[in-house]
C-alpha cells in the first residue's frame, strides 16, 4: 500500500513537470500540499460569508485567526418588519442610499468597534456574476438512476472522472454544513431570519465568538476517512480535486483542491477543461450553488453527475446518477478495492 502510494506521488509530480497551463490539461495533475504549506495557510486564510435576503439586504461575516467582523445591511423591508425596524433602528447608521447599516468588529487584542466598516462591502449580490459561474442546476420530479459501490468503482476504474466535494464531506469531522452553522449562528429561516438579527445586535460580542468556532473548526478540524480516499483516488486517476468548500480538510489531507472561482473559470480556462470528463462525481453536495454543475452540463451535454448522499440532491437528472450511501464508509470502500486491483495486477 505505501510503496503504491508513493508511486501515485511520483506519477503524479512527474505528470505537473510534463504538463503546461493550458485549459485542456487544468485539472489533470493534483496539487500537492506540503506541512509548511497547510501551516502558513492557516495562518493567513479568512473566511468570507454572505446570506441575502430582500433586494438589497444582507448578513456577512469575514473571520480572520482570533479576528472577526461582521454587518448587516437593511434595505427596504416588507412592512411585516416594522416593529423590529423601530426597535433596532438606533443601534444603524443610515448611507446615502437609505441602507441602515450595523457593523462590528473584534480584534485579537479584544478590542470591540461598532459602525466603523473596515471591510468593503461584499460586491454583488451571491446569484450573480462574482459568484455564480451560471445557472444554477436544479431538477424537478427528476428520477436518476440508482448505482452500487460495484458500478461506480468501474465507472472510476474505465472513465475520465472529477471529483466534486460539499460540505457533507466535512460533516464527521465537526464542521457545521449550512443548516447546522445557522444553528450555531441563532439564524433561522423564511421571514423569521431578519427576526433572528435582533440579537446579533443586542449581543454582537456572543455572535463573533461563535463565528470565531466556526472558523476555528474549518482551520483545524481532522480530515475524515472520505478526505483520505479522495486523495488516493484523485492520484490514481491523476486528477485535481475541485471543492466549493471553504475548510482546509482537503489540504490537511495532503492535496491542494480548486475552489471554484467562476471569473477564473470563465475567463482564463473556458468550457473546453470540463468537455473531457466522462463524469463529475459530487461527493456530499446537496445543492448547485456555485452553478458549476449547471456549466458542466452547458460545455458537456453528453457529460453525466453522479452523486453519493444519503438525500437526493436537486441537480440530478433522469440521465444522472446517485448512490444512496454513507460517504464515510463508500468511499473508503472504494479506495480500498481499487488499490487492491491494482496490486493484484
Amino acid at each position: 500500500m505505501l510503496v503504491l502510494r508513493r508511486l501515485f506521488l511520483l506519477l503524479a509530480c512527474l505528470g505537473s513537470f510534463i504538463a503546461n497551463a493550458s485549459e485542456n490539461n487544468y485539472f489533470l495533475t493534483p496539487q500537492f500540499c506540503s506541512d509548511q504549506e497547510l501551516s502558513a495557510m492557516r495562518e493567513e486564510k479568512t473566511l468570507d460569508m454572505c446570506w441575502s435576503f430582500g433586494k438589497s439586504s444582507h448578513f456577512r461575516f469575514v473571520s480572520g485567526n482570533e479576528e472577526v467582523y461582521f454587518e448587516i445591511f437593511l434595505g427596504q423591508l416588507p412592512d411585516f418588519y416594522g416593529g423590529f425596524l423601530n426597535r433596532i433602528k438606533d443601534k444603524f447608521i443610515q448611507n446615502a442610499s437609505g441602507q441602515l447599516i450595523f457593523s462590528y468588529e473584534l480584534a485579537d487584542t479584544d478590542l470591540e468597534t461598532i459602525n466603523a466598516f473596515s471591510v468593503p462591502k461584499k460586491e454583488g449580490h451571491p446569484d450573480e456574476f462574482s459568484y455564480i459561474v451560471t445557472e444554477r442546476r436544479i431538477i424537478e420530479d427528476a428520477h436518476p438512476m440508482l448505482i452500487n459501490q460495484t458500478a461506480l468503482e468501474s465507472i472510476i476504474k474505465t472513465k475520465k472522472v472529477l471529483f466534486y466535494t460539499g460540505a457533507g464531506l466535512s460533516l464527521a469531522s465537526g464542521i457545521p454544513a449550512m443548516n447546522e452553522l445557522n444553528n450555531l449562528l441563532g439564524l433561522e429561516g423564511g421571514e423569521r431570519f431578519v427576526f433572528s438579527l435582533e440579537k446579533a445586535i443586542e449581543s454582537p460580542h456572543e455572535l463573533a465568538e461563535r463565528i470565531k468556532t466556526f472558523h476555528s473548526a474549518c482551520l483545524y478540524s481532522s480530515p475524515t476517512p472520505a478526505h483520505f480516499a479522495l486523495r488516493d483516488l484523485s492520484l490514481y486517476k491523476n486528477i485535481r480535486l475541485i471543492t466549493e468548500n471553504l475548510d482546509c480538510l482537503h489540504e490537511a489531507s495532503g492535496i491542494f483542491p480548486y475552489r471554484i472561482d467562476p471569473r477564473h473559470l470563465r475567463e482564463n480556462l473556458g468550457g473546453e477543461c470540463l468537455t473531457q470528463f466522462d463524469y463529475i462525481v459530487c461527493v456530499g453536495l446537496s445543492f448547485d450553488d456555485r452553478g458549476f454543475l449547471g456549466w458542466y452540463k452547458e460545455q458537456n451535454p453528453q457529460g453525466k453527475i453522479i452523486a453519493i448522499d444519503i438525500h437526493e440532491p436537486s441537480y440530478l437528472g433522469g440521465e444522472d446518477f446517485w448512490i444512496q450511501d454513507d460517504l464515510q464508509v463508500l468511499l473508503p470502500n472504494i479506495q480500498n478495492a481499487i488499490i487492491s486491483s491494482v496490486n493484484a495486477e
